[in-house]
């Protein structure tokens, strides 16, 4: 007798000696002799069905590995990203242009290979899972319950038919299963990055090997030197007249209120600004970089570039002998006398006003034979602080000579140089107060220090001035090397990639693992509980024995035989017979009665 089930409308298939097989139907098992009496058939016409002999075949190798094979690919990639991360592998160019123009479609492909990852791995444990349990089936007979929760295991997902426990703990293996597709989609992931650009980048810097025009053109008659005006600004070799609106605006800022670092513009229409001091370089930024400004992608970059770093002392000098003069002709103020370094060449200007309180002069000396340089200021009564004071700045290399400002500054009624100097003191006071210090400088030295800032920043934004008429008009230029930061994609995230190379590892070790201590899964048959057609098999071959365990168990006939019952039907437990083939009761746990005629799964009956 094969049995295929015993639920309602079950084929049964009756042998005959010498006839053809007879399909009978009955509607339960507990109708089944009285539908054979209906039918004319007795106990003694049933024949025995034939035994399953054959030969007990195992897994073959290829169908036990080809899942496991999967393996490889995520190896392979997962090492690859761990690489890149390592050497810090980033894209840019048109790869950068194309991921950016297209985030959406790019995003797509990333849950779809991240998915796809994700699922060979899960793919992997689940099959260990089968592998592992299809093995114990033969050791150990499990429950319907058990078959259960195995069958949702190896196929990563909830059974919700069982007790809360073991719903819950299905639920969590089938939400750790997405757990590394999660960790591939972090890890593949475009990231913007800013990284240094692959080609080398030049940017012109001036050279100065025509210094010609590096002189005191003020003092020329009717010539103020070489000039140009375009889009990017106006360059020009007397800056001390062409630029004296910028100059003073710096002179007056040189000292930040609250003790921050200096952020000033450069004195072109480039936009760039300066943080901190200039030392008198960066004059081919926005000028002579189209290389780089001309790139999309570029954020950044740096070179070196030779420039000089003015170191500015200032002192009050009360025998200084560099004097305003009395008006020697209607409104027109002498200013003269010698510095600490003028040797036998006094210096001499006149400044025109309606007195001398306004008047704010500087004087210094053409000395070359000197490797200082010395300003001396005289003032009028209404900027008595700077009268007698001199600043001695030092040029680390010197390079060349410089021009400083000359009479322009000084209108009939106020002094803008001087009002741009009291500026940068009064500055310096706040700046002093806002860090706390309880011990406010005294005018003298609050004086000398603002001062020694609006000197300094004059004296750097005047040579920035020269590198730039040097560029723009002389074209004396050099190149220097540019080490240019771009905007790139770089695959992922460090953690994340570290996270599922780890995982898989761990896979693999499992993998291995689980390999040697089941000899490659020998002794694997070809019964899966996770395939219907096992399933069906197996049952049918194994008799009803296992049907009437279910239904003696089934208590509650008003209920669905189905209906979860935990001290019921879950509780009946099997075992494969016929050589691994058929699923009988395991008669050695249970206290199941056999119906007559019905085959349990004996060797004999």
């Amino acid at each position: 007798l094969v049995l295929s089930s015993f639920w309602r409308n079950v084929n049964f298939q009756l042998w005959f000696s010498g006839q053809r097989p007879l399909y009978v139907s009955f509607s339960s098992q507990s109708r089944l002799y009285e539908d054979m009496k209906n039918i004319g058939i007795g106990y003694s016409a049933l024949i025995k069905p034939k035994k399953c002999h054959g030969k007990r075949e195992t897994v073959s190798f290829l169908r036990k590995y080809f899942t496991s094979s999967a393996l490889i690919m995520t190896t392979i990639i997962s090492l690859l990203l761990f690489a890149s991360n390592k050497r810090q592998y980033s894209v840019s160019g048109d790869y950068y242009t194309a991921l950016s123009k297209y985030r959406a479609s790019v995003q797509i492909a990333v849950q779809f290979i991240s998915s796809l990852l994700g699922f060979l791995q899960q793919s992997i444990v689940c099959q260990l899972y089968n592998y592992h349990t299809r093995l114990r089936i033969r050791s150990t007979p499990p429950t319907l319950d058990t078959i259960y929760v195995w069958n949702s295991i190896s196929a990563a997902r909830t059974a919700w038919g069982l007790r809360i426990k073991l719903v819950l703990a299905t639920a969590l293996f089938a939400l750790g299963t997405l757990v590394p597709a999660a960790l591939w989609a972090g890890a593949i992931t475009p990231t913007l990055v800013v990284t240094q650009a692959r080609e080398a980048t030049s940017i012109l810097v001036p050279q100065f090997m025509d210094a010609a025009n590096i002189r005191e053109w003020p003092s020329e008659i009717n010539d103020s030197g070489p000039l140009l005006r375009s889009t990017k600004g106006l360059f020009s070799f007397s800056p001390g007249v062409k630029l004296l609106g910028s100059l003073l605006a710096s002179a007056a800022s040189a000292t930040t209120v609250d003790g921050r670092v200096r952020e000033h513009a450069k004195f072109d229409n480039t936009r760039y600004t300066y943080n901190g001091r200039s030392f008198g370089a960066g004059a081919s930024v926005g000028l002579s970089d189209s290389a780089i400004s001309d790139n999309p992608l570029a954020l950044s970059y740096s070179y070196r570039e030779n420039g000089l770093r003015t170191d500015v002392k200032c002192i009050h000098n009360s025998s200084a002998q560099f004097i305003i003069e009395d008006e020697s002709l209607t409104n027109i103020y002498p200013v003269r006398g010698y510095l600490p370094n003028s040797g036998d060449s006094e210096s001499y200007s006149e400044y025109y006003g309606h007195r001398s309180d306004a008047i704010v002069a500087i004087g210094i000396t053409n000395n070359n034979a000197s490797t200082e340089r010395i300003l001396g200021i005289a003032a009028g009564a209404s900027y008595a602080a700077l009268n007698a004071t001199q600043c001695t700045f030092h040029f680390i290399p010197k390079i060349f000579n410089f021009e400083l400002i000359s009479n322009d500054q000084t209108s009939l009624y106020v002094s803008l140089l001087g009002d741009s100097f009291n500026s940068s003191i009064a500055n310096y006071k706040s700046s002093v107060a806002s860090n706390g210090s309880h011990a406010l400088p005294d005018e003298t030295a609050a004086t000398l220090a603002g001062l020694a800032n609006s000197v300094t920043a004059m004296v750097d934004d005047l040579l920035v001035a020269y590198s730039s008429a040097q560029l723009m008009i002389m074209n004396d230029m050099d190149y220097a090397f540019a080490d240019v930061r771009i905007h790139a994609f770089r695959y992922g995230s460090g953690v994340y990639m570290y996270l599922s190379f780890a995982i898989n590892i761990a896979i693999a070790l499992l993998l291995l693992e689980e390999a040697f201590r089941t000899r490659g899964w020998r002794d694997l048959l070809y019964f899966d509980y996770m395939d219907p057609r096992s399933l069906i098999v197996g049952a049918s071959m194994g008799g009803c024995a296992v049907a009437h365990a279910a239904e003696k168990a089934w208590t509650d006939r008003e209920k669905a035989l189905y209906k979860y019952d935990e001290k019921n039907i879950g509780n009946v437990r099997v075992t494969l017979h016929e050589n691994h083939k058929a699923i009988v009761l395991d008669t050695s746990r249970s206290q199941q009665k056999e119906l007559p005629g019905i085959v349990l799964g004996d060797d004999d009956d």
